[in-house]
């Protein structure tokens, strides 16, 4: 019992803040907050990220939840097997392509977006996705000398945060 306890404790608490409390549906009530991670590729072993070409990753959101996304991070893999990296020569764009919103006016320099040197970017505000959101992550390699012609190998990013479980 304790343990149910501290979890509802916590909960509680935590849905009071004003952060995550700004993004929850009015009059629903909150059975659970639960980190998630959305994560993808833009780019493959197969189909490096050509200079100046844009490529394109997308994901679906879960069901049966909210998405209140509350760090960006992503790192570059220069060549295939290699190390990961941050790369300023790359930007990024992403699309709710549910509504046709775009998070930024433009492709944006990587580290702008996602943070740079193991930290994450952290949003100034929870950015909710709807249950069954449709989301593109545009790369765009702006390097002009490239690896044999190919590029970075992949731009790899993950979309950190708390999926929203609302009681039935």
């Amino acid at each position: 019992m304790a343990t149910i306890d501290f979890q509802q404790q916590f909960l509680n608490e935590l849905i009071a803040t004003p952060y995550y409390a700004s993004v929850l549906k009015p009059g629903r009530r909150v059975a659970s907050l639960q980190y998630y991670a959305y994560n993808g590729r833009v780019g493959t072993d197969a189909v490096p990220l050509a200079s100046g070409i844009p490529q394109i990753s997308k994901f679906d959101t879960q069901a049966d939840s909210d998405f209140a996304m509350t760090f960006i991070s992503a790192s570059v893999q220069e060549v295939i097997n290699g190390p990961m990296a941050y790369n300023d020569n790359l930007a990024v764009q992403i699309q709710d392509l549910s509504t046709g919103k775009f998070f930024f006016n433009r492709p944006t320099s990587l580290s702008l977006v996602t943070g740079a040197g193991g930290f994450p970017f952290v949003l100034p505000a929870p950015r909710v996705l709807n249950p069954n959101t449709a989301i593109a992550v545009t790369g765009i390699n702006f390097d002009t000398i490239v690896n044999a012609g190919a590029g970075p190998v992949g731009l790899f990013y993950a979309f950190h945060g708390v999926r929203i479980f609302y009681a039935q």
